[in-house]
């Protein structure tokens, strides 16, 4: 199923992913790098594999009509 034809308006799905993916990245960098450093290989290929689809989520979210109209499913 498409995110944009989820029930929940796009702007809170896009809330929702946006915050998931801070929370990942924060796992990436600083103190939080450490454990994520410590991943194998294909482990953290798949972690950031995770990451770019929530992008690609969030893009498709942004370019949907009913963000660009300002309109709530």
């Amino acid at each position: 199923m498409s995110i944009i034809k989820s029930p929940r308006a796009p702007v809170d799905i896009l809330s929702s992913k946006l915050s998931h993916l801070q929370a990942m990245l924060m796992m990436t960098y600083g103190n939080g790098q450490d454990p994520f450093d410590s991943m194998s290989d294909v482990v953290r290929d798949n972690y950031m594999w995770a990451c770019a689809a929530l992008v690609d989520d969030c893009i498709e979210l942004v370019e949907s009509p009913a963000i660009v109209s300002g309109v709530s499913a």
